[in-house]
């Protein structure tokens, strides 16, 4: 798969909005930002974003602090923008029990 880094932060921008409509599927959303992308392309996008979300999880239960959390995830994931870093990083240490 060969995805620009630009879809897959815009992509990786909507999983993390709070407000989302849950009945939506998250790779309708992205098809419908991105419709040149087919049906294939997007549920594979969506996978990356839950994959990513998954693991910022995880090792939010073992980082020392956020800033140690956003050097995990970039190191698995790095092609996220440090502003989408930043929220995936912010969101998992705010969800995970300490």
């Amino acid at each position: 798969m060969n995805i620009s880094r630009h879809i897959l932060n815009e992509a990786l921008d909507l999983s993390l909005e709070w407000e989302n409509n849950p009945a939506e599927k998250l790779s309708a959303r992205i098809r419908g930002l991105f419709p040149e992308l087919s049906k294939q392309e997007s549920l594979d996008i969506e996978k990356i974003c839950k994959d990513v979300k998954r693991y910022a999880l995880e090792k939010a239960k073992i980082a020392q602090n956020q800033q140690e959390l956003s050097v995990l995830i970039s190191d698995r994931y790095n092609f996220i923008f440090p502003h989408n870093l930043e929220n995936i990083s912010r969101q998992a240490w705010f969800w995970v029990p300490k």
